[in-house]
């Protein structure tokens, strides 16, 4: 069994193999195995038993270190858009140019 926090948020998605999906609130935390586990979102991360006792955001540093404000989207090439996108939870379908990627960001961001 592996621990998970969602820290985005919003809640937040888990797919399973069984074709289940575990519905996870902002700030929660739940264990599952993690062969059951299909796809999960970026913003799902793993925390250890052992971690930082003042790490309140599941990131392994004392505090709460993720960023108030989410990255910049201007000025970023496709790889980086992407890579914003799958951290924040946002599927891109193939063949999606920057102008694509940045609205279903931005869209993502008001939901």
């Amino acid at each position: 069994m592996a621990a998970f926090k969602n820290v985005s948020k919003g809640l937040r998605g888990v797919l399973l193999r069984n074709g289940e999906r575990l519905w996870v609130e902002a700030g929660q935390a739940v264990s599952i195995a993690s062969a059951a586990i299909l796809a999960m979102p970026g913003d799902m991360v793993e925390i250890d038993a052992k971690a930082e006792p003042l790490d309140h955001d599941g990131d392994g540093k004392a505090g709460g270190s993720l960023p108030h404000d989410p990255p910049a989207l201007t000025g970023k090439n496709k790889a980086q858009l992407l890579e914003i996108a799958a951290a924040e939870g946002v599927e891109i379908e193939d063949g999606a140019t920057n102008a694509d990627i940045v609205a279903a960001i931005e869209l993502g961001r008001e939901g």
